[in-house]
């Protein structure tokens, strides 16, 4: 997963959440961060959304939250929440607190 400074409380979430170790981190500005994003054609500077690459498709807002989700203990539960259509569900993540993270399982 990268992660801006202010997300610290959702890595913290799933690294509690995630026994598997199924997910990786790095810092948005770090290069590790900046070479994911740019080799996956995201924008380098805007942070204000939740990313996850997993088997190299990429997934944005509520997409990546909610398959992220289903690998977190105690999330599980809702990713059938996907098939809900998107412009609804992106719209209620909206109105909450940005994950402002890009997420990517270990290989």
């Amino acid at each position: 997963m990268v992660y801006a400074t202010s997300a610290a409380s959702s890595v913290q979430q799933v690294l509690t959440h995630d026994a598997a170790g199924y997910f990786q981190f790095a810092s948005l500005q770090g290069a590790a961060g900046q070479q994911l994003l740019q080799q996956h054609g995201l924008p380098l500077t805007d942070f204000n959304s939740f990313v996850l690459i997993e088997d190299g498709v990429v997934y944005t807002r509520s997409t990546a939250a909610l398959r992220a989700a289903r690998h977190l203990r105690g999330y599980k539960w809702l990713y059938p929440l996907i098939v809900v259509p998107r412009f609804l569900r992106d719209a209620v993540q909206s109105g909450g607190p940005q994950p402002l993270s890009l997420v990517w399982p270990q290989k």
